[in-house]
């Protein structure tokens, strides 16, 4: 299928997913941190699996009802230290220059991430409270070094970095209603946007770059079970993020100012039953309803417009099955549809063949559709070498499959393509998890493939690799290409249980 070229880029940025809830939106592979507030998991290193397996650790801070979820009485206090980073280095031609003289570029770029989130849970009888609180750094570096044909140095090397503190704080309540089993629970997130991973390299050759913005969200939960045995879970809630960003450059005083903007109203349904004495099944549904009222007007794309919205949905199973009395096994598949519509709007009135009007400013200058069908599947499985320690292995495998169309009004055309229609992105897990009395441990290791670096052959690249966000919505073009770039993740769990039943 021929390919459309490429048109101005809409870039959506949506930097924090919330807790798995949000469900982020790519065209090509690009890397993104998930979260600015990695959560407590019990089955952190089983591939991220969680239809089937109730994760009292990880669950009290997605739906706020699962803090009821036991009726034990406990106070549990625990710090995750976490860190990832990635590092890339490449030579490439400067394309700007003839070649006879032609010069290498050797490029490095690295960026890491630290999180030192710190939390408490407080369980009643019929009541429970969680609090937690987290600082987010976020680093990036690049270094450009050129030199000849014949590999003489020709510039002195240039260095620059962009560093940032986040600061998050997400809180959630609980309650039995009186004489019944059913648990209702409030949750909110905040969360103080200071930078957000490789931003900085969306405004080439910035002096200065300044973020400020807040992230908000709340979540209401439910939890029940109709049948006694079973487990039903409900959560509903919005998630809103704004963010003002700020650049000034050598060459002009005047900032550039920048506004980000998107709201999200999302919706979850899990229900778990057993099967037998040692297997269980669970269902998940999932819906995200998101605007983006305002995107930046960012010096790589240069054309203001109003996004558009998107609808994107979860749909999935999990089996999860004691095979041993030492050996827990779990599976699951979900299916991810997802529309995305963006538009830019005329800015004046744009005259189409023969000089006639066909557009009138205000209205729709040219409108893109992206269909997507992801499939996602998780496998895990956690061996007790000792009563008192486990072992944890998984993969989670993701396929990204979509169509684009692109409408312009201005010419009546119509493009259609789907160059990057099919990628796969792999993640593998480990875990090791002691536990001695009231404490426990972990040390959890992730390595992610099948994301990279965005580049353009017909640019310098250091123009667009390191193009990062949660959310990248680019209309897809031959000169666009991803460097694949392994990311390496390591998280520690420290969490003391105190028992106050007496």
């Amino acid at each position: 299928m021929k390919r459309a070229p490429l048109v101005p880029a809409l870039l959506i940025f949506c930097s924090l997913t919330a807790f798995g809830q949000l469900i982020p939106v790519r065209t090509y592979p690009v890397l993104s941190e998930d979260t600015y507030l990695p959560l407590p998991a019990r089955y952190g290193g089983m591939g991220n699996v969680s239809i089937a397996l109730a994760d009292d650790q990880r669950e009290p801070f997605i739906n706020p009802a699962a803090l009821l979820s036991t009726r034990a009485r406990f106070v549990s206090v625990f710090v995750l230290p976490r860190i990832s980073s990635w590092d890339l280095r490449t030579t490439s031609l400067d394309v700007w220059t003839s070649p006879v003289d032609m010069s290498a570029v050797e490029d490095r770029q690295s960026a890491t991430n630290y999180f030192a989130p710190i939390g408490v849970i407080q369980h009643a009888d019929r009541t429970a409270l969680g609090l937690l609180a987290a600082v987010h750094r976020t680093t990036s570096r690049q270094f450009e070094q050129w030199s000849s044909g014949s590999g003489t140095v020709v510039s002195p090397p240039t260095e620059s970095s962009f560093g940032a503190n986040n600061v998050a704080l997400s809180a959630a309540g609980a309650a039995f209603v009186p004489g019944t089993s059913i648990a209702i629970g409030l949750g909110t997130t905040l969360v103080d946007v200071r930078g957000i991973d490789g931003i900085q390299f969306l405004y080439p050759n910035s002096k200065t770059l300044d973020i400020d913005g807040k992230l908000r969200e709340y979540r209401v939960g439910l939890l029940m079970s109709p049948l006694s045995n079973d487990q039903v879970s409900l959560l509903a809630g919005w998630n809103s993020m704004e963010v003002k960003q700020s650049a000034t450059y050598e060459w002009s005083p005047t900032p550039v100012n920048n506004e980000d903007k998107n709201h999200t109203w999302f919706g979850q349904i899990t229900y778990r039953v057993p099967l037998s004495q040692h297997a269980t099944l669970g269902v998940l549904g999932l819906g995200n309803w998101r605007e983006h009222p305002k995107l930046p007007n960012y010096p790589l794309s240069g054309v203001p417009r109003d996004p558009g919205t998107t609808q994107a949905y979860n749909v999935g199973f999990g089996f999860s099955i004691l095979a041993s009395a030492n050996t827990l096994l779990a599976f699951e598949y979900v299916f991810e549809p997802i529309r995305c519509n963006t538009w830019i709007e005329a800015l004046t009135d744009l005259t189409g063949s023969g000089g006639v009007i066909t557009v009138l400013k205000g209205e729709r200058q040219q409108e893109n559709t992206y269909t997507f069908r992801d499939h996602i599947a998780r496998f895990g499985a956690q061996f007790e070498a000792l009563e008192w320690l486990a072992l944890q292995v998984g993969a989670e495998s993701r396929i990204v499959r979509y169509d684009f169309v692109n409408k312009n009004y201005q010419w009546n055309t119509e493009h259609r393509a789907s160059p990057e229609s099919r990628w796969q992105e792999i993640t593998l897990t480990g875990a090791l998890r002691a536990s001695l009395g009231g404490f426990e441990m972990s040390y959890g290791v992730a390595l992610l493939t099948g994301r990279g670096l965005l580049s353009a052959t017909w640019l310098r690249p250091i123009l667009w690799e390191n193009f990062r966000a949660a959310d990248v919505i680019l209309p897809p073009s031959d000169w666009l290409t991803v460097k694949p770039v392994p990311v390496f993740t390591h998280q520690i769990s420290l969490r003391y249980t105190f028992d106050v039943s007496e």
